[in-house]
């Protein structure tokens, strides 16, 4: 049997600058014992995706700005959902 792939791209426009892309590959009809291959792609200013890392990957880092902080929160709480 020959099993064709499926492919679906979304994107989220989650600020004016900020775009998240979804990738969904897998292949069709869709079955429980194929792997589904999601991808999750990022858009945004150089120092958007800067802070980001810092966040990530600092968490002992002191930030100045709650709004920046919030900010990068609730971006981190939509790519997790």
């Amino acid at each position: 049997m020959f099993l064709d792939e499926i492919e679906v791209h979304l994107v989220l426009p989650w600020r004016y600058d900020i775009q998240i892309y979804y990738t969904a590959r897998s292949t069709w009809p869709l079955e429980k014992s194929v792997r589904t291959d999601i991808r999750v792609y990022k858009e945004a200013p150089i120092y958007f995706l800067q802070e980001l890392n810092q966040v990530s990957y600092n968490q002992t880092s002191k930030a100045v700005n709650i709004i920046r902080n919030n900010l990068i929160r609730r971006y981190n709480d939509v790519i997790q959902t």
